[in-house]
């Protein structure tokens, strides 16, 4: 199984030390866990010259994707190839391992520079996930400034980029729907996460990105708005996808096998999906008391909804 994980962050949010620790973790097991990290396939001192130059930073970065691109597929692993990136990457990619996990570490703030990699998946019909690294400004520039003075962001380019970032949204764009948040701070080991990363990973392998999702006209999603207001529905899928995270979580260490993990998990999913369209479109309706309990922010608001959604989840699980 192959999965491509992408890191989402602002500078000094710790995408890089949680990848180095997870790359090291997996060593010695049957994975091959390859670590693409552009600040180090691209050193900071390069990247600022060439960002002065139009389109050259694009360009450096279609060279990555494509050295990853050329790693996925057989052919290329076989021949040489004038990819500089590609060369320096090979090495790590284990052709004989059971699982291959290719993290893509860089700031990935926009929409579009993520895309590339999901239609990436889509070609070799592999899995795709991401994990967004959510850290405060103040605590990513105490972070940044720990580091060696060449590994060192400008302060205005951290605050710039929290500005930019457009964080997964999974209810608008339905290839982001493996996509998960890791809360980043001080008293956060990366370590603590790694169960979650492995549930994360073993289930976007699990399936993989095999055909494109179509498009969402502007007047289906206002069609789609007419059951629940936008902020019930967003509420609705930050806990749906909780819930789907503890199920992950409960199934790994029930000691599944690699099928039955892969049917669970697979249904898990189509009933996130499933329940999150049927508020959208009104087939199922909450409790009145409770959308005007959370569109009016009182304080047991989001409690309720989350019961309610609970007892929906379970109940469709069990069916």
């Amino acid at each position: 199984m192959t999965c491509i994980v992408l890191l989402i962050g602002i500078p000094g949010s710790g995408k890089t030390e949680l990848c180095k620790r997870f790359s090291e973790k997996l060593k010695g097991e049957r994975s091959s866990c390859i670590h693409v990290c552009y600040d180090n396939l691209i050193s900071l001192e390069k990247q600022k010259n060439i960002i002065q130059e139009q389109g050259a930073w694009k360009e450096e970065r279609g060279k990555i994707v494509s050295a990853v691109d050329s790693l996925l597929s057989e052919a290329e692993i076989e021949k040489s190839n004038d990819n500089e990136f590609f060369r320096v990457l090979k090495d790590d990619y284990r052709r004989g391992s059971e699982r291959h996990t290719i993290l893509i570490d860089d700031n990935n703030y926009l929409q579009s520079m993520r895309h590339e990699y999901y239609q990436l998946c889509r070609k070799h019909a592999i899995g795709f996930a991401q994990l967004f690294i959510s850290c405060e400004t103040e605590t990513a520039v105490k972070f940044n400034v720990s580091r060696e003075a060449e590994h060192q962001v400008p302060e205005s380019v951290i605050k710039a980029m929290a500005v930019k970032l457009e964080a997964p949204n999974p209810l608008k764009n339905k290839w982001e729907a493996f996509s998960f948040t890791i809360s980043n701070t001080p008293s956060v080991k990366a370590e603590d996460n790694f169960e979650m990363i492995e549930a994360v990973i073993e289930a976007a392998a699990s399936n993989p990105v095999q055909e494109a999702l179509p498009d969402v006209s502007e007047e289906e999603r206002a069609r789609d708005r007419v059951a629940c207001t936008a902020s019930v529905v967003h509420q609705a899928d930050k806990m749906l996808r909780s819930l789907v995270n503890k199920r992950m979580l409960s199934l790994k260490k029930s000691g599944l096998s690699k099928e039955e993990m892969n049917t669970s998990s697979k249904k898990i999913y189509s009933v996130k999906t499933e329940v999150l369209e049927d508020l959208k479109t009104g087939f199922t309706k909450l409790d009145k008391l409770v959308i005007i309990s959370v569109q009016n922010k009182e304080p047991d608001g989001a409690l309720k909804l989350e019961k309610e959604l609970e007892s929906i989840f379970k109940k469709k699980i069990e069916s």
